[in-house]
């Protein structure tokens, strides 16, 4: 296993631009301007973040490259999350978290689905969760990791297969896709999203979560500090309800459902032909909601 200390040595930064406006890191403020607060985030890692006074989006910038993020995400990402080193809390942790994700859909899905595709969805025992919760056989799990379940975990009925991309993925209709804390990670959010709507039909149903920027979490079990556990160098782009809705809208899904949970929000969209323009004056008019509550979180 590569050591995170090597990645540090071998980093290579960028200046973001908005992911969702477009806008000029020049046209941000820095989160160290508003709170005194030295900014590692989980892992160690050093991060930057920032507001978007354009349009509220919290991202990070400076950055690392793609490439940077290639190597993190191919040799050392994995290593974080490997829940056969604690598989008590690691697997019921996944299971429990996706029983309720399933409970959740289940209040608004019109349809019965035929397939699950899990984006970003590890060894692919959430999707397994799900499919047993559904009754659905037919499990495409989109995952670089290496990370797989055994033939012995998954049950006869259930078929699992594993892509590297969504582009890969074959079109199908009646699919229920899962992005459980995916979104955050997307370094190019417009062409992720739109990956993601190019792969739906408009039958098909998207579920989405991803952590709450205007809901940070305060009581902390294994860390001292909220910043520190909220910010990662993996997440890039850090929604509110209001940057997500329109991240979702402008790249041809349609909202049915958005609501901030347990310091999460949760969204279901549908596929649309209907691309919305960004509204960023009424965006703009949301910012000091944001920049107030970095600085509640802050004191």
């Amino acid at each position: 296993m590569t050591s995170p200390c090597f990645m540090l040595k071998s980093v290579r930064w960028l200046d973001s631009d908005c992911q969702l406006c477009r806008s000029s890191p020049l046209n941000a403020l820095k989160l160290t301007s508003l709170v005194n607060v030295n900014f590692f985030g989980q892992f160690g890692f050093a991060v930057f973040p920032v507001i978007c006074t354009k349009c509220g989006l919290t991202y990070l910038s400076r950055r690392w490259d793609d490439s940077t993020y290639d190597k993190f995400y191919n040799y050392v990402y994995d290593s974080f999350y490997r829940i056969d080193n604690f598989p008590e809390i690691g697997t019921s942790g996944v299971t429990s978290r996706y029983e309720e994700i399933g409970h959740h859909i289940a209040k608004f899905l019109d349809f019965r689905p035929s397939r699950i595709v899990d984006i970003g969805g590890g060894s692919g025992l959430g999707a397994l969760t799900l499919a047993k919760m559904f009754n659905i056989s037919e499990v495409d799990v989109i995952e670089a990791g290496k990370l797989r379940l055994t033939h012995s975990e998954i049950p006869s009925n259930i078929t699992i297969s594993y892509y590297p991309s969504l582009t890969l993925l074959p079109l199908k209709v009646n699919t229920l896709f899962v992005s459980r804390h995916t979104i955050e990670h997307f370094l190019h959010l417009h062409d992720d999203i739109s990956f993601i709507r190019e792969a739906m039909h408009s039958s098909d149903l998207l579920f989405a979560s991803t952590p709450d920027a205007l809901d940070i979490r305060r009581d902390l079990r294994d860390y001292s500090d909220s910043f520190e556990y909220f910010f990662r160098v993996p997440h890039v782009v850090y929604y509110n309800e209001f940057t997500l809705r329109s991240a979702l809208s402008v790249n041809r899904l349609s909202v049915i459902d958005l609501s901030s949970v347990s310091h999460e929000l949760r969204v279901l969209a549908k596929a649309t032909d209907l691309s919305c323009v960004l509204d960023q004056p009424y965006l703009a008019s949301k910012v000091q909601s944001q920049i107030s509550h970095y600085r509640h979180v802050g004191t």
